[in-house]
């Protein structure tokens, strides 16, 4: 069985927006979310995504990395898209990116 993402036994019962922030800079992100009782998980740094179970049944994420390679970022999407997420936005690099996932498809990568 896999192990819960981060933070996920801390998420309410009706969560619809949360947040996941990834990279090397990921736990402090999300210790300050956690803290200000926003909902919130982690991909550690070193995390494969497909080895942990996402609770995201219907949400809306933003994730927020730190400098996580565009593969683990792209695994992740497709892990929270196959875990139930009806929409993703990664902001990631320098300048920032912004791809955005939907079920079944890629809307956007600008």
């Amino acid at each position: 069985m896999k192990q819960l993402a981060p933070y996920a036994k801390c998420l309410p019962y009706d969560h619809r927006n949360l947040w996941i922030y990834s990279g090397p800079r990921a736990w402090i992100s999300a210790r300050w979310r956690a803290k200000s009782g926003l909902p919130v998980l982690v991909l550690p740094p070193s995390g494969d995504p497909s080895e942990l179970q996402w609770p995201v049944l219907g949400t809306e994420i933003t994730v927020v990395d730190s400098g996580s390679k565009e593969s683990v970022l792209e695994a992740l999407a497709h892990n929270l898209l196959a875990s139930g997420a009806s929409l993703i936005c990664v902001s990631y690099g320098e300048p920032r990116t912004l791809a955005v996932f939907r079920q079944k498809e890629v809307v956007d990568a600008a």
